[in-house]
């Protein structure tokens, strides 16, 4: 029987809760997140849990990790894997959620919002600027030009997402 397997995912941004539950679903089949993947995540066997699942977008390095997850720990969420500043934590169900308050919720998407409205901004110039000197060279003909618009797609409708997330929640502050 196969110890891990792979779970592809529609986009944190896009589907965040709808993620979040899937994992839940996954865990008290006896499959827990193990770490993101390609699209995805990597799960693995384990005895059936009922967990749940929370994300939190936040740019933590060196010692400033661990107090960070201490603090999550002290309300009994678990860190699972994280991902550059993307945390997945996990908890037992009945768990008082993470964000509560909007305010809260905010800066979790504000952080993420300026890192894919950076990204989005960079690639859509350097579409831009190939897009001038398609005809100079085969290799932006062939290859700069068209991955550079595949990756400015993606980030600029998960940077339009999040910013609607973003707006919404601060409406109500």
């Amino acid at each position: 029987m196969a110890k891990r397997k792979y779970m592809p995912s529609a986009g944190l941004a896009f589907a965040e809760e709808r993620e979040m539950k899937k994992l839940s679903k996954m865990a008290q089949k006896g499959w827990v997140l193990e770490k993101f993947s390609f699209m995805g995540y990597t799960l693995k066997k384990s005895n059936p849990r009922h967990l749940i699942y929370s994300l939190d977008y936040q740019n933590v390095k060196g010692d400033g990790a661990e107090e960070y997850y201490d603090v999550f720990r002290a309300a009994g969420w678990e860190p699972v894997t994280s991902n550059g500043s993307v945390h997945v934590f996990s908890a037992q169900e009945g768990t008082p959620p993470i964000h509560t308050e909007d305010e809260s919720k905010a800066e979790k998407y504000a952080v993420m919002k300026n890192w894919f409205g950076t990204i989005a901004c960079f690639l859509t110039l350097l579409t831009i600027a190939s897009l001038f000197f398609v005809q100079e060279s085969v290799i932006i003909q062939r290859f700069i030009f068209p991955a550079s618009l595949a990756l400015t797609v993606p980030a600029a409708m998960t940077f339009i997402t999040l910013q609607i997330r973003y707006a919404a929640v601060r409406k109500n502050l």
